[in-house]
């Protein structure tokens, strides 16, 4: 929400819970959790900024939680009074709903981060504390299945050559995607001229929080690629979008354009990220490791080979954790124990020393806090 925006001084008039929230999201929207201090602090930064794209999905979120909560028949009138109750309320909410486990998951950690804002870190707990069924929001991260094109049966250069005839800008950003591994937004926002740095890519523009990277330009693919991407865009400055309109109406565009040729998981079974998905595979297999959604075995083989490659394909992904590697490779399957789910019995826990007489548990106000079920104004 910008300056400029009428919205904004609709809300500068309005008072009320409205104002509340837009001053909060005003001083801490743009910047992430305090969680994130320690990484933070690697980067030589107090607080680690985000990117435009998560600031509007937090307000769009925030401000739809506090709007159903209210129908829903609690009339909080400071936000800052959002309780455990509140929290439990829109989850219960949402399930009967039969909203996906991502969106209670997102919606969770959206209210999370508002929590540690407004000093109550311990406001949200795991999602499936505050529902009837813990299955039901459970999401898996790692892939189970290959979803690279090549591997779902669909010839890619086919597609770019069909895909060109139509729209040649549209072939050539599909090439560069596949070549480079891109988002969908960073293929679109890319300046070849400006991006080409003789060995490696610089990819800046459109990428998540900000954060460049660099792609190595190991092969003729890639050069190829990068060549005729400069070739269409003509002049130094000009993004791989097409000229005349903006990225998002840029990204509708091409989105037409793969659903026009089925390139879609209705269609052919297909989405754009699977060409991402395709790269980290091949890139893994060319550092001799083989991804589990290829048949490979992540507890075979030299444990710092494979971490090695996971990290340096990473890298190149624009991921800092090679945890998230697992959403295009899969990953070993370990069971691990669901968190006690509110209202169950609790085993009883003795400590060696306790100056208040208390163990204080995750989700558990402190002593100084308001109760759960209390709106009074803490503000």
């Amino acid at each position: 929400m910008t300056k400029r925006d009428p919205r904004v001084r609709e809300l500068r008039r309005a008072g009320g819970w409205k104002k509340q929230l837009y001053d909060i999201l005003r001083e801490h929207g743009g910047f992430r959790a305090p969680t994130s201090r320690a990484r933070s602090a690697r980067n030589g930064r107090t607080r680690a900024a985000v990117g435009l794209a998560t600031q509007d999905r937090r307000e769009e979120v925030l401000f739809r939680l506090f709007a159903r909560l209210r129908e829903l028949g609690y009339k909080i009138e400071y936000v800052r009074n959002i309780t455990v109750k509140h929290v439990s309320a829109l989850a219960l909410d949402m399930e009967a709903a039969g909203l996906s486990a991502s969106t209670i998951q997102n919606s969770c950690s959206h209210l999370r981060v508002f929590g540690h804002w407004i000093g109550k870190p311990w406001l949200v707990g795991d999602a499936r504390q505050y529902v009837r069924d813990p299955e039901r929001v459970k999401r898996h991260y790692a892939a189970t299945a290959d979803k690279s094109w090549r591997t779902n049966g669909v010839d890619l250069q086919e597609v770019l050559r069909q895909v060109s005839l139509y729209d040649e800008r549209a072939g050539i950003i599909l090439e560069v995607i596949a070549a480079f591994g891109l988002r969908r937004r960073e293929g679109l926002a890319l300046r070849p001229h400006l991006a080409d740095e003789k060995d490696t890519l610089l990819v800046k523009h459109g990428t998540k929080g900000g954060r460049p990277r660099q792609v190595p330009i190991d092969s003729e693919r890639k050069r190829a690629a990068l060549e005729r991407a400069k070739a269409v865009c003509g002049s130094v400055n000009t993004h791989l979008g097409w000229g005349g309109l903006s990225m998002s109406q840029s990204d509708n565009k091409l989105e037409h354009i793969l659903r026009k040729f089925g390139l879609t998981r209705a269609g052919k079974g297909v989405t754009l990220h699977g060409l991402r998905a395709e790269y980290a595979c091949d890139a893994l297999e060319k550092r001799g490791v083989t991804p589990p959604v290829r048949g490979g075995d992540f507890t075979q083989g030299p444990k710092d080979v494979r971490e090695a490659a996971c990290l340096a394909v990473g890298d190149e992904l624009g991921h800092g954790r090679t945890g998230v590697m697992t959403a295009y490779t899969g990953a070993v399957r370990s069971r691990q124990p669901a968190p006690p789910v509110r209202g169950a019995p609790r085993p009883t826990v003795t400590p060696c020393a306790a100056p208040t007489g208390q163990v204080a548990t995750p989700g558990t106000p402190a002593a100084n806090d308001p109760e759960p079920g209390s709106e009074r104004h803490t503000a």
